[in-house]
């Protein structure tokens, strides 16, 4: 078994100050195989609906992603660095982004090697548990100015692709023997861990539920943290149908799982706004400017049809079926919803008692001041004993008729927090 293709992108969360200007805008740019372009951002612009340029490419005038290419490839942890973008993420605060490394997996000097151990110690560069000084201060080093690395208690994402220059051979132990050796490559790659360090269950159909096939020549898996791409036909063509197929991964479909990401962001922290504003708290406002940050999700990121070409749109539906996207979309509707009715109910009660409490006093307020009017001549004596007396029987009032303290305690009630 003989590697012909071995390379990936592994995606960071990074923290932008500043925006990384010496870096040129835009997604970066791969070369496409037989042709003189190379899959830039006007030419993925003709792949994703229109509705999906902001987030993804920015405009010409307001850029949200950056790239570097680097002339001789930068050794990181085994693999090769090709180039490095840098894509401010909407609808998230603390200036949260996301630093993608375009990485060559194979050693040349090892054909036959297995790319899941590069793989793997790239996932976890940033990791809270991988100290400084083992590539992750090198990581650092390959990033713009401005934009800080963020340590991160789970691993990177990833995304890889592989091709064999004939078939892909079986590579994973007895247990596994009822897997095909396509299905074999495609979990250890997409899940970018060893059989020793993590065996999944080989008789569970759920492991592989992620699948998405492309063609009789390749076909992909979808992971929480990880995608693979394995070619199932022999690869014996510099330029090749395989060629095409390791420019779409580095290009449209690393952008497809980058909207998922970004879905992924931005409906945790609209859900975290929602679990974090108490109940007590609720009022018009407060509820007004939760739905606001739904609707911007909704109306900016949430899609699960993103082109009308190619597989983009499985990859991104299995992304959020991984997540359980859909669910927590329906969840996070579902308590502002709750929410809403809440709020009418305490603002009726509200209405409703303070009517109720002016109608009730409003009895002894008129029999007070207009028995002065028939009484007494108009003096601002007389007034001041009219307001005691309206004061003291709508005290006597409260006191003596219990409904009218009922709706006291609703106007004053704040509710639970």
């Amino acid at each position: 078994m003989r590697l012909r293709r071995g390379s990936g992108c592994v995606i960071f969360e990074v923290r932008l100050t500043k925006p990384p200007a010496p870096w040129r805008p835009g997604p970066y740019p791969v070369r496409l195989p037989r042709r003189a372009e190379a899959a830039d951002r006007e030419l993925r612009l003709t792949y994703f609906e229109s509705r999906l340029q902001e987030v993804l490419y920015g405009t010409d005038g307001a850029p949200v992603r950056w790239h570097r290419q680097f002339a001789t490839p930068v050794p990181l942890t085994g693999a090769c660095v090709r180039g490095v973008e840098i894509l401010r993420m909407p609808l998230v605060r603390d200036g949260l982004g996301l630093a993608v490394l375009h990485v060559d997996l194979t050693d040349p000097g090892s054909p036959g090697a297995s790319p899941v151990p590069a793989l793997e110690r790239l996932s976890r560069l940033a990791t809270a548990s991988t100290p400084s000084g083992t590539g992750r201060d090198a990581l650092q080093a390959l990033l713009p100015a401005g934009t800080q690395l963020v340590e991160s208690s789970t691993r990177a994402r990833t995304l890889a692709h592989v091709t064999f220059e004939d078939r892909p051979a079986p590579v994973m132990s007895a247990p596994y023997t009822g897997w095909s050796p396509v299905d074999q490559w495609l979990w250890l790659l997409a899940s970018a861990c060893s059989e020793e360090r993590f065996a999944p269950d080989p008789d569970e159909p759920a492991v592989r539920s992620g699948t998405v096939v492309f063609s009789a020549d390749w076909r992909a898996l979808v992971l929480r943290e990880g995608a693979a791409f394995v070619g199932m036909t022999p690869d014996r063509e510099d330029e090749g149908f395989h060629a095409l197929a390791e420019a779409h991964v580095h290009s449209i479909y690393l952008d497809a799982v980058l909207i998922g990401v970004m879905q992924l962001y931005a409906l945790n922290e609209v859900a975290n706004a929602v679990a974090s504003t108490p109940a007590g708290r609720l009022d018009a406002d407060a509820l007004a400017s939760l739905e606001h940050r739904l609707m911007n999700v909704r109306r900016r990121l949430w899609f699960s049809h993103v082109t009308v070409r190619g597989k983009g749109n499985e990859l991104l539906r299995q992304f959020q079926d991984q997540h359980a996207l859909p669910a927590l979309l329906d969840n996070i509707i579902s308590e502002l919803s709750d929410a809403a009715r809440l709020v009418e109910a305490v603002t009726n009660r509200g209405v409703n008692a303070a009517l109720g409490l002016l109608t009730i006093l409003g009895l002894p307020i008129g029999i007070a001041f207009s028995s002065a009017a028939v009484w007494g001549e108009p003096h601002p004596r007389l007034f001041l004993i009219s307001a005691l007396a309206a004061v003291a029987g709508a005290v006597v009032v409260v006191a003596v008729v219990r409904p009218a303290r009922q709706m006291l305690r609703a106007l004053l009630r704040r509710g639970p927090r």
